[in-house]
């Protein structure tokens, strides 16, 4: 304690560590209290491009205040030498490249800003680390004080909308356990965002004593359940493989983390229980259709739930991407354009079709950036583990080991729920990921220092400056078009055309022509137009839509009525046949076409064109058709 204390007291007098320690708490207070709560309810997403701007804001300001203060700094920035970072770098180069290839560049500007930024803030993070002295202690006080609060509105939810709440499914046919999510977009991203904040409040039950590791535990048990409540089979999954493996290095390793005997026996005795009765609930063939908590867990494993089955197919269609793009990919963001085209022969649904990424992060790297880009993003973890392992061997204090163990489990159970959701694109999930590779390149580089250089003489300062410029530009625009959106859709449910041409009109597209659904700005425009009557203006904005997105079913449809109702009907003809081309029981265009082949006296191909509406959505409308254009074959049959 005396030694403590004095070392207190030199850092007082030295002025030097203070200045650092200055840093750690802006960073912390940023990246882990400020950013996961900002949240604007008014954008058609309340939280990603706001916190990726709000982000980009936060870097330039620190790379400038790195450049006006070249003080000597490069013993800090010496960790950048490590192999992680020009890994990171090289990905972030791929994710550039990949945009001309294409089909709408500017989708790629998401991508590339988001990943640049992650980027940044790993490396500012772990340069930070490695100059404040007992900073893996400070860190998990302030995810602490963040869970409470993500946790706090959490419950608030849960208790106004499913303890009291009054509708037990939302109109989209989701249950009301989707009203909780937290300050998050999603329940599925809160879910995601509480597991990585675990990863920190458990290391402070282990390190804390008296309150601060009571309020570790508390917060850790809030965590628990509410993730248990929230239902998100992802995340189950993630934090089971990850104490799993947690566990069995502890028991295995047991002498790197002097773990007692009576510890070993109790870990591995708990970690068997728990994997038998997950096991046993998932084996068994028993029905538990009152109690949603183990049907959920039992959807795990089974190929035939609806979801799974969405999955499914959706990933095997990816493969065939991959195949047609093997090293060029797709293009970054451009995996919602590209794989409809390849929707044929798979029977999706309508409503299946609202999902613009393919809940899997590994499939959606390697098919919009190709191979070389897929190797680089699985490099940055790899060469991550090899560092953990390499401490974990070493002769790093235990509690080092310790946090590292934490850390470790954090990124499995980050890596697990990358197979089936969507983690790389969440800006709050990301930050907590760039800070357990900043913390653990930390850690490695006190027992393996790199030669120090100065970070603001280097030649590659002024184009991170331009780049994290366009990356405010970009996020801020971008952010500015779903709010103009979300009022152009309020204006389109009242049935204000003029209002939303008018917000459609206001709308800059020079960093985005797509919203957060990937319908075209366009689409808004012309949307206005038709309903006003000036049918040229409406057509011109649909063609310049389909252009942006030319896989948008909405979009084709929409023309082919454009032109049925100025009777050109061949036209007409094609732009049906398109959308049915991707989803072939498309209610809306199957009844179209079919109504124009009418106007062309092609009755058989009326007929059969209706027969393909499955027969639980054909209404009296279409029964009607059907045995009219019956009538009108048999006449022409007579003759």
């Amino acid at each position: 304690m005396k030694k403590n204390k004095s070392s207190k007291i030199q850092t007082a007098k030295s002025g030097k560590i203070s200045t650092e320690m200055i840093h750690f708490y802006v960073l912390a207070t940023f990246s882990i209290l400020i950013l996961p709560v900002i949240y604007v309810k008014n954008a058609l997403d309340p939280s990603l491009m706001i916190r990726l701007f709000a982000l980009n804001i936060f870097l330039l300001g620190v790379s400038v205040y790195i450049f006006l203060n070249p003080r000597d700094n490069s013993n800090g920035f010496a960790v950048l030498r490590h192999w992680i970072y020009p890994i990171f770098l090289a990905y972030c180069l791929i994710t550039f490249i990949s945009m001309f290839f294409a089909v709408n560049i500017k989708e790629s500007y998401f991508d590339i800003s988001k990943t640049f930024s992650i980027f940044m803030l790993t490396a500012l993070a772990a340069v930070i680390f490695v100059t404040t002295p007992g900073w893996h202690n400070r860190l998990p006080k302030f995810v602490i004080f963040a869970a409470l609060i993500n946790c706090s509105v959490g419950y608030v939810q849960y208790y106004n909308n499913i303890i009291f709440g009054t509708i037990e499914f939302l109109s989209n046919g989701d249950p009301a356990i989707y009203l909780v999510k937290g300050l998050m977009s999603h329940k599925n991203v809160y879910a995601i965002s509480l597991m990585l904040m675990l990863t920190f409040t458990g290391y402070g039950i282990y390190k804390y004593r008296n309150g601060w590791q009571y309020l570790s535990i508390i917060t850790s048990l809030l965590i628990l359940i509410m993730i248990f409540l929230l239902r998100t089979r992802s995340v189950w999954v993630g934090f089971a493989a990850s104490l799993s493996v947690s566990v069995v290095l502890l028991v295995v390793f047991d002498k790197q983390f002097n773990l007692q005997k009576l510890w070993r026996i109790i870990l591995l005795t708990g970690i068997v229980v728990f994997l038998t009765t997950v096991a046993l609930i998932l084996l068994t063939g028993k029905s538990y259709s009152d109690n949603v908590y183990i049907n959920q867990l039992k959807t795990i494993v089974n190929p035939g739930a609806s979801n799974n089955m969405f999955r499914l197919k959706i990933w095997e269609l990816s493969s065939k991407m991959v195949a047609d793009h093997p090293f060029t990919g797709v293009g970054a963001g451009n995996w919602k354009l590209v794989s409809p085209n390849y929707y044929d022969g798979y029977n999706f649904k309508k409503e299946q079709l609202n999902w613009v990424r393919p809940h899997n992060d590994y499939i959606w790297v390697i098919t919009e950036k190709g191979i070389i880009g897929f190797l680089l993003f699985i490099g940055m973890f790899g060469i991550t583990f090899f560092y953990m392992f390499k401490i974990f061997f070493s002769k790093t204090p235990v509690e080092y080991k310790v946090f590292l163990l934490f850390m470790m489990a954090g990124l499995i159970s980050y890596l697990t729920d990358s197979l089936f959701s969507f983690p790389i694109e969440r800006i709050e999930i990301q930050t907590f990921l760039a800070l357990i590779l900043a913390a653990s390149v930390a850690i490695y580089h006190s027992q393996n220092p790199k030669k120090p250089f100065k970070i603001s003489k280097s030649p590659v300062f002024i184009p991170v400056i331009i780049l994290l410029l366009l990356s405010v530009a970009y996020s801020y625009s971008s952010f500015e078009l779903e709010l103009k959106v979300k009022r152009a859709r309020i204006a389109q449910s009242r049935s204000d055309w003029k209002g939303m041409l008018n917000e459609a009109q206001s709308i800059n597209t020079t960093f985005r022509t797509l919203d957060a659904e990937g319908m075209p700005v366009d689409w808004y425009y012309a949307l206005a137009y038709v309903n006003l009557k000036d049918t040229e203006k409406a057509k011109d904005h649909y063609i310049k839509a389909y252009h942006e997105n030319p896989t948008k079913i909405p979009i084709m449809n929409n023309l082919g009525q454009l032109y049925f109702n100025q009777e050109n009907y061949n036209e007409a003809k094609d732009w049906f046949m398109k959308a049915l081309a991707i989803l072939p029981d498309y209610f809306e265009a199957n009844v179209n076409l079919s109504a124009t082949y009418s106007k062309l006296g092609e009755y058989e191909n009326a007929l059969s064109t209706l027969n393909n509406i499955p027969e639980q959505m054909r209404d009296e409308r279409i029964l009607k058709s059907i045995n009219s254009l019956e009538k009108k074959i048999s006449q022409q049959n007579k003759k």
